[in-house]
């Protein structure tokens, strides 16, 4: 998928905690059920050097749903449970794909809710930096296609991410407007394919 990390950035609300893990960590995934927010988002390449910036509205709901739309450039990602849709507005081209296949071999794998933290990551606490509270999660497992994922807590709640993948690029996501454990309607995760588009399936 043309945006694989999506999905890892978002098993942070759906995997499972166990007992001695940081605080804020433990707290998030124990406590929080949905979750939705705006979200900013810089790619830089293994230089430092911007190469897109983005920004849009995200919402997840535990264990396996979530939805990121894209303003610009227009997408929508969309993961039903069952399905994960991109639908590329540009291209007016929409790719579907099994989530299970679209996961498999991916750190998301977890969106099934399955696994703990700790069998799939070293888990180190950062301490405070810039304002906010950092933990790493490093995958003990190659082949993810990241070598790190470190989260940044405001307090208790999660306010960003910087997902650093094997090609040597950074994805760093800016999380405002947040809110935690709201509701959410069901048909917020389905999706029908635009009139007009062309359906790729994967």
């Amino acid at each position: 998928m043309g945006r694989s990390w999506i999905a890892t950035a978002v098993l942070v609300l759906s995997m499972q905690a166990i007992a001695g893990v940081p605080g804020p960590l433990e707290r998030f995934f124990h406590d929080v059920h949905s979750y939705r927010a705006h979200f900013s988002q810089v790619v830089y390449d293994g230089a430092h050097k911007v190469v897109q910036r983005s920004h849009g509205r995200m919402w997840v709901l535990r264990p396996d749903k979530f939805r990121w739309d894209y303003v610009h450039p227009r997408e929508i990602i969309v993961g039903d449970g069952r399905l994960l849709w991109l639908y590329d507005q540009g291209l007016r081209q929409v790719t579907v794909r099994s989530m299970a296949d679209a996961l498999k071999g991916t750190p998301a794998l977890i969106l099934s809710g399955k696994g703990h933290l700790r069998s799939r990551f070293k888990i180190r606490d950062l301490g405070i930096r810039q304002g906010l509270t950092w933990i790493d999660l490093h995958p003990r497992r190659r082949g993810t296609g990241f070598v790190d994922i470190r989260l940044g807590f405001k307090g208790n709640l999660l306010s960003r991410l910087v997902l650093k993948d094997s090609f040597r690029q950074t994805t760093d996501i800016v999380l405002s407007d947040y809110q935690e454990n709201v509701s959410i309607s069901p048909r917020r995760f389905r999706f029908s394919p635009p009139k007009g588009a062309d359906v790729v399936h994967e």
